[in-house]
């Protein structure tokens, strides 16, 4: 049984890593790490911030990083 286990998480293994070398796939992973990381960013606009007062507000009025 936890041969046949580990054979079914080779081939996953093995297909995520022949799927993530194709160009598109790159391109939509590193959308989604530039959105994640514009995410975690975000500085003081988590809970309890002021809204319109993140670090999106303050690029969109020019004042920003």
């Amino acid at each position: 049984m936890g041969l046949l286990r580990m054979a079914a998480k080779a081939g996953i293994a093995k297909k995520i890593w022949v799927e993530a070398r194709k160009p598109q796939n790159q391109a939509k992973a590193k959308e989604l790490f530039a959105k994640l990381t514009d995410k975690g960013q975000g500085g003081d606009s988590g809970p309890g911030a002021a809204p319109g007062q993140g670090t999106r507000a303050r690029r969109a009025r020019g004042r920003g990083a």
